[in-house]
């Protein structure tokens, strides 16, 4: 009879090892699944006001303004003459700048793209200027950063809403880590 009783807490032992193994390999799945299934950082796209005030107050909007025109610039064409610059890029597209007491024309920002989590990050923020050569249409328009095309930016119909859309020039969504390349 003690034969019997060894055997059965031998097979209970085995099934309580093989729950274990199986309980085990069921978190191990769930976590790599998890991780597996994070959802991609896609960059922040403010093209409107009410692009801007959808993610952040009034005061924190006219900063991330303020910071972008900067940045633009700095890094945009420059034009001593406003009429040639609105030659190239059209009546009423460009702005004054003035970098290290220059004065000049630049481009004007056509929409501002945020690495999320990098807002007070000057090098989280890209403001981008519509390609002088691309007069868009209904794919959108092609936008630029330090002269070089960065994407297609587009208004997209959510419900009533617009919404500003910005993919690279393949089709993707931007990533906040595409952001931070461009911008370093």
């Amino acid at each position: 009879m003690q034969s019997h009783d060894v055997r059965q807490d031998e097979e209970r032992s085995y099934a309580f090892i093989v729950v274990i193994a199986l309980l085990i390999a069921a978190f191990v799945a769930i976590v790599v699944a998890l991780i597996m299934r994070r959802d991609t950082d896609y960059a922040l796209v403010l093209a409107t006001p009410q692009d801007c005030l959808r993610a952040f107050d009034e005061t924190k909007c006219r900063a991330i303004v303020a910071r972008a025109m900067e940045i633009q610039a700095s890094t945009g064409p420059r034009f001593d003459d406003q009429r040639v610059c609105e030659m190239q890029y059209g009546f009423g597209n460009c702005m004054p700048a003035t970098v290290l007491n220059q004065a000049f024309y630049t481009p004007g920002v056509a929409a501002i793209v945020l690495a999320r989590g990098l807002v007070d990050d000057p090098n989280g923020m890209i403001p981008l200027y519509f390609d002088s050569g691309d007069k868009g249409g209904a794919q959108g328009r092609r936008v630029l950063f330090r002269g070089r095309p960065i994407g297609i930016l587009r208004d997209k119909r959510f419900g009533g809403a617009a919404i500003s859309v910005l993919t690279d020039l393949s089709g993707k969504p931007l990533t906040s880590k595409a952001i931070k390349r461009l911008r370093g």
